[in-house]
């Protein structure tokens, strides 16, 4: 440069001659007091001496003289033809320069110079990355973009030539005649968007094949600009044209002229929706100026220097269509460069936009070898038909599709369902509509606030969208209906030319049911389509019944509420809930957590509880559990009593979310318990005081009859050896009732004895410990036979053994006693003149033995038998059968205290069978000792 600038200084406190701001080194001297010029030009050191001219002193750093010595060192490389800058350093007035001293300062500039390399390589390594980054990017929008372009007119291709292959045979051509026209308007927009990337690809590589010849600008150029005014006018645009004859013929490309003015056209087009497009060609002096201006909504002023870069779309633009390569306008300045022009842009935003095309006149710019003279370039190679019929799509068109008669329709058409499609491409809409109606009724709209105005004005079943549009695109229409009440339910299905996961993803995030990926089949359109109609079905059933069972619960008189998340958050309470907790209303807890609409139950554990129930998954029941509740809502909590179960509740997606409760309050209950186990406690300590009682008077009343059966079967005795003795004196010589005096009194006393020792036994059985062994009956029957055989010889009694006997478990003793009791009692009891008949014998009943004892006696009346085995009960009165109502006490008492039972069965005049039932041995073995 023609300049040096200071970059950095040490040393100095502020501005110093030494150390300029800048340096002129256009001349060699200059102004400065440095050889920069020499230096440069030498890119050799130099020292430069006395330095005293100067009108201030060099800094002195540590030195207590300032330098008087200067080196200026060039900071250059061998691989930069100029050097960096110098660098100059005043040297040490106390040390001789030299070689080694002034190699010093040399080393120091080179390490100066390679950080500056290195320095100057990362930043271009880093410009480099950047230009790296922003072309990924353009190409990543490039190709998102395009992938739009070519993936739209393929499925409006495919799509209709599959019908017509599927078509039957001798299905007429003419019914295929609407789809054959939609792919081959499709195909040739697929023309010109390939020949858009072709002409940009050869551009960039610098292989066009360019013809330029001379043409009438001006009538080719308003040619070009009318077959624009039917679609213009139809949009309630004016087109105004203005196309003067020119002075001169222009040397042109006509098929990038063409492709110039009409992407210029289309373009305004796009984004004009009232007022006027006027285009204009004029002469400038040295060549002519092409001028397109449109009344549309302009462009901001921070995107007009990006405007001819490639793969560069306006962002949030207004327009009437998203469709678009980002390239035209960059195709167009590249094309208007190969004629060595110019094209610029003017905008104001929400007024409009004008486009000025610049080319020179003459063909001296152009290259030689591709100079035409007139009527030798080729025709163009697709014409305007393509731009033309690509401005007509824009236009709107039928929002309602008539699905025409009933009578047509497949068996499986339902139209009760709607069916909204959103494609701003008009044939894309025209064909979804054909394909759709012909099972259901379909609407069709061209942009997104379209779609969101219909589908709250009426809400469809499904919406088809696509996700590229102007204005709000398919991602933006599915957050809003998301948004709405009537609309969060519909299902939509989003129809992208961006394939992959990632695309995919992002659909469903934002709340699609599907994601379909053009091109598309037919079967596959419908299945799916059908698919979200049936889950949408699903869902409203699912809706339903939850509905219902919202007021069940609501209406149930049981107490009952959901609880949501960690924060355990009321999300329903029924009214018996409420009023249960002592509240009037659910707004009182729906919404809140559970210790702030209950704050009596902090600290309790309650939502502790429910946490663990959502964490764990597995249900949790209390019973009669304390609760302190504030239910009468005057700041004191008091004791109540609950069984609940808390219970978890499943998410659709089976996420554990929620806890549902369901309580009973048992307060009255446990109070009822409780004063219960208060008086049977009290009663049962009565009860044990009583019974302490009762024992201390049994054991005084068993000393009691053991001191007086002592004391009375004494004198008993000498009355029965008395009355003995004074029978056999008074033999033969007392009177008759004298005898009779003397037989009574023995007798009485003999029935004192048994009496005496009847309630001996009785206490005995009683009052012993018992042992339960293995009893063998066989030995016991014979044992008591023995016991009793001078007891039957005045009866002349016969007793029966008919075996065999089955062992038993209990007392020997008592089981001998009570036996032994039952054969006394059957010989006591018969008819007079009738010689007792005991049978003994015993059969298996279940796990016990029953022992039977019968007799030919009188029998017992059967308002009798029930209380026959009491204390001291006389069935009998008078002296023909004397007993002590004692005997069959025994006999019961003993089977009791053996875990037995004792029955009879009696007919009177017949004899009676009484029975003694014990457990029999298990498996028939011994349990213990016997035998």
């Amino acid at each position: 440069g023609k300049r040096a600038k200071l970059v950095t200084s040490l040393g100095f406190d502020g501005a110093h001659e030494a150390a300029p701001a800048e340096i002129d080194l256009s001349t060699p001297k200059g102004s400065s007091p440095w050889p920069m010029h020499q230096v440069l030009a030498g890119r050799k050191p130099l020292v430069v001496k006395n330095l005293g001219h100067l009108s201030s002193a060099l800094p002195a750093g540590r030195w207590t003289t300032p330098p008087h010595t200067a080196a200026v060192l060039p900071l250059s490389s061998p691989e930069q033809a100029t050097p960096y800058g110098v660098l100059i350093c005043g040297l040490n007035p106390h040390r001789l320069l030299d070689e080694g001293y002034l190699g010093f300062f040399e080393l120091a500039a080179q390490q100066v110079v390679t950080s500056i390399r290195n320095s100057r390589a990362l930043e271009e390594q880093r410009q480099r990355a950047e230009a790296l980054a922003e072309i990924d990017r353009a190409k990543t929008v490039f190709f998102s973009n395009v992938s739009h372009e070519f993936r739209t007119p393929l499925t409006l291709m495919l799509g209709p030539l599959q019908e017509a292959l599927s078509a039957p045979p001798e299905s007429s051509l003419e019914k295929q005649r609407e789809g054959l026209k939609t792919a081959h308007q499709n195909a040739l927009r697929l023309l010109k968007l390939t020949n858009t990337l072709l002409d940009f690809a050869r551009i960039e590589a610098g292989r066009v094949q360019a013809s330029y010849e001379p043409i009438d600008l001006a009538s080719f150029t308003a040619e070009l600009a009318s077959v624009f005014r039917s679609t213009v006018e139809r949009a309630g645009l004016r087109l105004r044209v203005q196309c003067p004859a020119l002075p001169e013929r222009l040397y042109v490309d006509r098929d990038m002229w063409e492709k110039v003015v009409l992407n210029l056209l289309s373009n305004a087009f796009k984004f004009t929706f009232e007022g006027e497009i006027a285009v204009s060609l004029g002469w400038t002096g040295d060549g002519a100026e092409l001028v397109v201006r449109d009344t549309g909504t302009g462009i901001p002023q921070d995107q007009l220097s990006h405007l001819f870069v490639r793969f560069n779309r306006i962002r949030d633009a207004k327009s009437r269509s998203y469709e678009g390569s980002g390239i035209g306008l960059a195709l167009i300045q590249e094309l208007v460069r190969l004629h060595g022009g110019t094209v610029s842009v003017e905008s104001t935003l929400g007024k409009g936009s004008t486009f000025r095309v610049r080319i020179p006149s003459g063909k001296a710019h152009l290259p030689q070898e591709h100079v035409r003279s007139e009527g030798h370039a080729a025709p163009s190679a697709i014409g305007t038909a393509p731009f033309v019929e690509e401005a007509r799509r824009w236009l709107p068109g039928t929002d309602v599709v008539d699905p025409g008669s009933d009578a047509a329709l497949p068996s499986n058409a339902d139209r009760s369902h709607r069916i909204l499609v959103a494609d701003d491409n008009a044939d894309m809409r025209a064909y979804l509509s054909r394909l759709l109606s012909r099972f259901w009724t379909v609407e069709a709209v061209a942009d997104g606030n379209s779609a969101l105005r219909h589908a709250l004005a009426h809400p469809p079943d499904l919406i088809l969208t696509d996700v590229m549009m102007p204005g709000m695109d398919g991602m933006d229409l599915i957050r809003e209906l998301r948004k709405q009440p009537s609309t969060q339910e519909i299902p939509v299905i989003v129809l992208s030319a961006r394939a992959g996961d990632e695309a995919r993803v992002e659909g469903l995030k934002q709340g699609a049911g599907d994601y379909l990926v053009k091109p598309f089949s037919v079967p596959e359109l419908l299945a799916r389509v059908r698919a979200q109609l049936e889950l949408s079905r699903g869902r409203a059933r699912t809706e339903q019944e939850r509905r219902q069972l919202y007021e069940l619960l609501m209406q149930s008189p049981a107490p009952i509420a959901v609880f949501r998340g960690p924060d355990v958050v009321f999300e329903l309470a029924n009214p018996s809930y409420v009023g249960i907790v002592g509240r009037t209303g659910a707004h009182q807890l729906v919404g809140k957590p559970l210790t702030q609409a209950l704050p009596e139950l902090a600290g309790q554990g309650f939502d502790d509880l429910l946490r663990s129930v959502m964490k764990d998954g597995k249900p949790h029941v209390g019973k009669e559990t304390l609760a302190r509740l504030d239910r009468d809502g005057d700041g004191v909590a008091e004791d109540t009593y609950w069984t609940f179960i808390y219970s978890p509740l499943r998410s659709g997606d089976g996420v554990i979310d929620r806890a549902i409760c369901m309580a009973s309050d048992v307060t009255d209950q446990v109070a009822a318990r409780r004063a219960m186990e208060s008086l049977n406690s009290e009663l049962e300590a009565r009860v044990r005081e009583r019974t302490t009682s009762l024992q201390e008077m049994v054991r005084e009343l068993d000393t009691f009859a053991y001191t007086v059966a002592h004391d009375l079967r004494a004198p008993l005795r000498s009355i029965h050896g008395l009355s003995e003795m004074v029978m056999e004196e008074v033999q033969g010589v007392a009177s008759p009732n004298v005898q009779d005096y003397l037989h009574r009194i023995r007798e009485s006393g003999a029935r004192m004895d048994r009496l005496i020792r009847d309630l001996l036994a009785y206490s005995r059985v009683s009052r012993e410990a018992i042992t339960i062994q293995s009893i063998d009956m066989e030995q016991l029957v014979q044992d008591v036979k023995y016991r009793i055989s001078d007891l039957l010889t005045p009866s002349k009694a016969t007793i029966l053994a008919d075996g065999p006997f089955h062992d038993v478990q209990g007392s020997s003793t008592a089981l001998g006693q009570a036996l032994e009791n039952l054969i006394l009692n059957a010989i006591k009891f018969v008819a007079p003149g009738v010689h007792p008949h005991v049978t003994i014998r015993s059969e298996k009943v279940g796990t016990a033995v029953r022992l039977w004892v019968e007799d030919n006696g009188i029998g017992i009346p059967l308002e009798h038998q029930g209380r026959l085995f009491k204390v001291f009960e006389r069935l009998t009165t008078g002296s023909t059968y004397p007993r002590t109502g004692i005997g069959l006490s025994i006999v019961h008492r003993a089977l009791e205290r053996m875990g037995g039972k004792v029955g009879v069965e009696s007919i009177p005049g017949k004899g009676s069978r009484f029975w003694v039932e014990l457990p029999a041995i298990p498996n028939g073995k011994p349990a213990g000792p016997g035998r």
